[in-house]
């Protein structure tokens, strides 16, 4: 198996390179798709779990989800809630674990190696609400989840517990606060966590689109799935699915990074068609919503100093957040293609 990034951004140097687009290499779940294509269709969640590494819950609901669409079959209604749970669980995990490895790394500070284990630990299986309110109160929030959001209901609260700085997220959300000269999305995708959280308080008083404005878009998704679960009422995932013809079946799921689409096509008990849709497929498409932030930012900084330019990239894609490892580089690119 190739070793490496499955996602690649080479972003020009200002200078003789200036007005050149980013060059991204992207592989996507293309190739997962074409692996199930021909399988047996009963056998293709088993597969899909044992193809992904990242949101394995959320991909095997919503092929389960595709399937019984596509073959007019019903999934058990309490087997389905616990799967629904499930996956709100696991984008709590996948949440958290960005926020407490990846950000203190955009502040230059240590990640919390500590705090992601103890949250790997409390949502695991059933999970564990007390383990999770206390790594999520000591770590992320500075008090439990469900208190947070409760405070977060006038336009002052906010930036009062952003400045306050008593955790990492606190820190880079106000920096990010500052920040205001770093151009905003342009257009983020449907679906995606800043858009759903649109119209939350929290969100609604940052510009939208801004740096800002994504950073607490994914802190006040993982209170408020975290916040339910710790009080004995899990969240139960978004997810829609429907059939357009015999056969034919899609799914969508809310997940940690945006909207899960499967879309299946089934003949004589096997897959004749599939296609998987990650967040980090929608993203990184020909000029789709995170190929078009980065550009609007590399072209927005180009007087900025290097080292400034560079740290702000490097914020803007945990913004986006891909579900896989990456490469970020900065140089005077070859010719070899664009957006």
């Amino acid at each position: 198996m190739a070793q490496g990034p499955f996602l690649r951004i080479d972003v020009p140097l200002p200078g003789p390179g200036e007005g050149e687009p980013i060059f991204i290499d992207y592989a996507g779940t293309g190739p997962v798709a074409r692996l199930v294509t021909g399988a047996r269709a009963d056998a293709m969640p088993a597969m899909i779990g044992r193809l992904f590494a990242i949101c394995v819950e959320a991909q095997q609901l919503a092929c389960r989800l595709a399937l019984a669409a596509a073959q007019n079959l019903q999934i058990d209604g309490a087997e389905l809630e616990t799967a629904r749970q499930g996956v709100s669980l696991e984008a709590v995990r996948e949440t958290g674990l960005h926020i407490l490895l990846g950000w203190p790394a955009l502040l230059g500070e240590g990640p919390a190696h500590a705090a992601a284990a103890a949250l790997l630990a409390a949502t695991r299986g059933a999970g564990d609400a007390g383990a999770l309110e206390e790594v999520l109160a000591r770590a992320v929030f500075g008090c439990s989840p469900g208190q947070w959001l409760a405070e977060q209901t006038g336009g002052g609260a906010t930036l009062r517990w952003a400045f306050a700085g008593a955790t990492p997220a606190a820190r880079l959300l106000a920096r990010a606060i500052d920040a205001s000269e770093v151009p905003p999305h342009p257009a983020p995708a449907p679906g995606s966590p800043v858009e759903r959280c649109a119209a939350q308080v929290f969100v609604a008083q940052l510009d939208p689109g801004s740096l800002a404005a994504h950073h607490a878009a994914r802190l006040f998704e993982l209170a408020r799935l975290a916040a339910p679960y710790i009080a004995g009422m899990p969240h139960a995932a978004f997810l829609a699915a429907r059939s357009h013809a015999p056969g034919h079946g899609r799914a969508e799921i809310a997940c940690a990074r945006g909207t899960l689409v499967h879309e299946v096509e089934v003949a004589d008990g096997r897959i004749a068609r599939c296609e998987m849709r990650s967040p980090t497929d929608v993203a990184f498409a020909p000029y789709g919503p995170g190929r078009m932030w980065l550009q609007t930012v590399a072209d927005g900084t180009l007087s900025w100093p290097c080292e400034q330019r560079e740290a702000v990239m490097r914020e803007v894609v945990a913004a986006i957040d891909p579900c896989m490892e990456y490469r970020l580089t900065f140089a005077a690119l070859a010719k070899q293609g664009a957006l």
